[in-house]
C-alpha cells in the first residue's frame, strides 16, 4: 500500500514488542521509559529499527513513536543512540516529557481509531476528514494504525479522500520530508 501511495504515507517505528513493563499498582502502560534502563530501551529500539529496516527499506522514515503514549528522557538518548531523530506524540505525552534539542518532535493530532470501551475502533474516514477540515493549525499529524486496518479498503477510501482534499487547496507532506 505504501509503494502505491508514496506521496501520503510512509512507515515509523512504533516500539519493539509493544509489551508493557509497569508494575502493580500503575495505571499508565509503557514499553519505553520511567524504570527501564538506557541500555534496555536502547536494545529494543535497535532491534526493531533492524527488523523495520531489513523488510522496509527505504520506506522506513527514522522517526518512532512510543507504545501508549509513554516515553521519558531516556527513550530520547536511546533514540539518538540509534540514528533516530524524530518522535512523534501527542500534545500530553509531551507535557510530561520535556523538551530535547537532538530529538525533534511531532505533534499527532488526529488519530484513524478510537479507544471505546477497552477496544480500539477504526474511525469512518469521513470522520476523519472532517476533523481535518475543521483543523485551525497549519499542519496536523495523522497516525494510521496498520494493525487495525480490518481491510486495506479503509486505507485506499482515506487515500482518495486525502486526494479530493488536494484537489481543494490542501497540501500534504511526509514527515521525512519535514526536515531532510
Amino acid at each position: 500500500m505504501v509503494s502505491e501511495y508514496p506521496e501520503y504515507a510512509e512507515i515509523v517505528q512504533h516500539g519493539y514488542k509493544h509489551v508493557s513493563y509497569h508494575r502493580t499498582g500503575q495505571q499508565k502502560k509503557f514499553e519505553f521509559g520511567f524504570s527501564r534502563s538506557l541500555a534496555e530501551e536502547y536494545n529494543d529500539i535497535l532491534s526493531g529499527n533492524l527488523i523495520l529496516r531489513k523488510y522496509f527499506g527505504d520506506y522506513l522514515t527514522m522517526a518512532f513513536t512510543a507504545p501508549w503514549e509513554a516515553q521519558s528522557q531516556t527513550t530520547l538518548q536511546a533514540l539518538k543512540l540509534v540514528g533516530i531523530n524524530i518522535l512523534l506524540a501527542s500534545p500530553m505525552s509531551l507535557s510530561l516529557l520535556g523538551y530535547s534539542p537532538e530529538v525533534r518532535t511531532i505533534l499527532f493530532d488526529i488519530d484513524t481509531s478510537r479507544k471505546i470501551d477497552g477496544f480500539r475502533l477504526q474511525r469512518p474516514p469521513q470522520d476523519i476528514i472532517n476533523d481535518i477540515n475543521k483543523s485551525t493549525k497549519d499542519l496536523i499529524g495523522i497516525v494510521l494504525h496498520a494493525k487495525e486496518l480490518e481491510s486495506v479498503d479503509l486505507f485506499y477510501d482515506l487515500a482518495s479522500r486525502l486526494k479530493q482534499l488536494e484537489k481543494n487547496g490542501f497540501s500534504f507532506a511526509l514527515i521525512k520530508n519535514l526536515f531532510y
